[in-house]
């Protein structure tokens, strides 16, 4: 099958042409596609950093709250006298161990949360206080989610407990990730220090606000956040304290101890770092390379789908062009064939497409019919001149007797003139001697002579026949200057005079006169003969037109017919002999041919 294909692309030009058009065509595609992908690729990463500021503003404004929140409650205890004088109360031991003043101060911080929240406690799960002198826990806020996470609250009093004896900072709020692989018992602990409003330098207990990752993850992708898209919240000490995808529980972060460098990255997917500068916190976005040309790779995957598709599409329907222009071809192979072989009557079949090969088919069969058109016209002009051949021989039938014995002809003729000397009959002497000058200029005659020497013929011609009408015969002679040089057919003017001097005039008749005009106009010589005889009504003058016209009168006479004809088979149909004639009017017969100059011209018809 390969080496058939292989042969079929060698052997064939269309065919190597196709492949290389789908060759190129598969290239410029590929190319087209890379391009399409890598500029769809930069697309998107600009599209996910533009994404992750937004979803970073977001989440740096939820958790800025979270932490504002708590920084506004521990502020309030300060500026409630009664609030102040409780805390110090229950931090001097006054009245730590009642149960009633436990009560008390449970409610009073119970109410201002109330104060400070609102309805609104958002992902708060617990909210407790620890006295460090006495290390009491009083909680003055929790729900049942409590219930379901575990340590976060002894885990917190551990690390405050360790931050207040390496000094609590006076601006910073604390946090305290308790992360574990189900979200569900997930924590995230902001506390902060209470200090005596009478030495801030001393330390009274600890705000504690215990929060639900689960819940955190919930209200941020009910603000916008992306499945694709991963946040985490890491602390000035790159610890992690929240992660949206829940990707670092239970291991370590990338940023441990290290601080994370604010800016955009793109080295593997797109992740962009904020820095809080109010409470320290880093909030970063990530989103991995596959998420993030997830799009890219599906389209990439389409346009190649799409690409094999249309190069299977393009490589059939070129081929199927190729089988078409291929069979059309060898149609044409054939048919030249064919007319290389002689048949010229073969037409190459043409389509309404008008292609190339149409055009090629059309112009072989233009060349055909014009080789057709010019056989045909050759062998109409051997035909032509094997007719005006008979007619010449024909028309030299005069001249066959004296072409017998001539000199034994030439010498009789003159015995008799030398006869009629003796007995003094001088015009009998006349006559013989005309007519042995016509015999000899007969027996000299080629097929092509001059006007002058056609007229020096027809006027002895001329002046041997007046010897019948007594002498009394008027002849004219009218030939223009320019006419003597022209080249006429021999036996064109003799046999006209000779149907005038036969036919149209008579010997009993008075005046009897022949004019003979030869002119130029216009590049046609006219020979004009006219006698002044009877003439001839209509109905005689049409058989003998018709006669005249009929092809069928070359042989049958050596008349006006033979003359029409062969001037027409010589020259054309558009020349010959036309006949005017009425009774008691005479009758003008008329010879039209073109003006024939030179030798050069001659050779177009002899």
């Amino acid at each position: 099958m390969l080496k058939k294909l292989k042969s079929r692309v060698g052997n064939r030009f269309v065919t190597r042409i196709i492949c290389i058009c789908v060759l190129t065509a598969s290239v410029m595609i590929v190319i087209q596609s890379l391009v399409i992908a890598l500029y769809v690729t930069k697309y998107q990463q600009r599209q996910a950093i533009d994404s992750s500021y937004q979803v970073l503003s977001v989440a740096e404004e939820y958790f800025t709250n979270l932490y504002n929140k708590l920084k506004a409650y521990n502020t309030q205890l300060y500026k409630e006298e009664m609030v102040r004088y409780q805390v110090q109360l229950f931090a001097r031991k006054e009245g730590a161990d009642l149960p009633a003043d436990r009560v008390r101060f449970q409610k009073l911080l119970s109410d201002q949360l109330l104060k400070s929240f609102g309805s609104d406690y958002d992902a708060l799960i617990q909210a407790n206080y620890y006295d460090l002198e006495t290390q009491s826990l009083i909680p003055f806020y929790w729900t049942d989610e409590v219930q379901q996470r575990e340590r976060y609250v002894e885990l917190a009093i551990e690390s405050a407990e360790q931050a207040a004896q390496l000094g609590a900072a006076k601006q910073r709020i604390y946090e305290l990730p308790v992360l574990s692989d189900d979200a569900a018992r997930s924590t995230l602990t902001l506390y902060d220090f209470v200090r005596d409003p009478d030495d801030l330098s001393h330390v009274l207990g600890v705000l504690m606000f215990h929060y639900a990752v689960d819940k955190i993850t919930e209200r941020l992708y009910s603000m916008g956040f992306d499945d694709d898209m991963e946040v985490i919240l890491v602390s000035q000490q790159g610890e992690l304290c929240y992660d949206s995808l829940h990707n670092f529980s239970g291991r370590a972060s990338e940023f441990s101890g290290k601080t994370p460098t604010p800016g955009v990255y793109t080295m593997d997917g797109v992740q962009v770092v904020r820095y809080n500068n109010r409470f320290g916190f880093y909030a970063i976005s990530t989103i991995g390379k596959h998420a993030l040309y997830r799009s890219v790779y599906k389209m990439l995957l389409f346009v190649i789908l799409c690409t094999f598709a249309v190069l299977a599409l393009l490589i059939f329907l070129l081929f199927e062009y190729e089988r078409r222009i291929s069979r059309r071809m060898q149609e044409l192979a054939d048919d030249i064939l064919k007319i290389e072989s002689g048949r010229l009557d073969v037409v190459l079949p043409e389509t309404k497409h008008h292609d190339e090969i149409d055009i090629f088919a059309h112009n072989l069969n233009e060349m055909q019919r014009r080789l057709a058109d010019q056989l045909e016209s050759e062998k109409r002009g051997l035909e032509k001149q094997r007719q005006l051949e008979l007619l010449q021989k024909d028309a030299e039938f005069y001249a066959l007797q004296a072409q017998i014995k001539p000199h034994f002809l030439f010498n009789t003729l003159e015995v008799i003139r030398m006869r009629a000397v003796t007995e003094h009959a001088a015009d009998t002497a006349v006559m013989v001697r005309l007519l042995a000058d016509v015999i000899r200029e007969n027996v000299n005659r080629q097929s092509m002579t001059t006007v002058a020497e056609a007229v020096n013929y027809c006027e002895k011609y001329v002046e041997l026949f007046s010897y019948r009408f007594g002498g009394e015969l008027i002849v004219d002679f009218q030939v223009d200057p320019p006419a003597r040089r022209c080249y006429v057919p021999t036996y064109v003017l003799q046999p006209i005079l000779e149907n005038a001097l036969t036919h149209g005039l008579r010997a009993d008749m008075e005046n009897p006169a022949l004019s003979i005009t030869v002119r130029v106009q216009q590049a046609i010589l006219e020979l004009c003969v006219t006698d002044n005889g009877c003439g001839m009504d209509a109905e005689k003058l049409s058989r003998l037109r018709e006669k005249i016209e009929s092809e069928a009168a070359v042989n049958s006479s050596i008349g006006i017919s033979n003359v029409n004809n062969r001037l027409r088979l010589l020259f054309g149909k558009e020349y010959g002999v036309r006949i005017e004639s009425a009774p008691g009017s005479g009758t003008r017969v008329t010879v039209r041919i073109p003006a024939i100059t030179s030798s050069e011209e001659l050779e177009n018809y002899v």
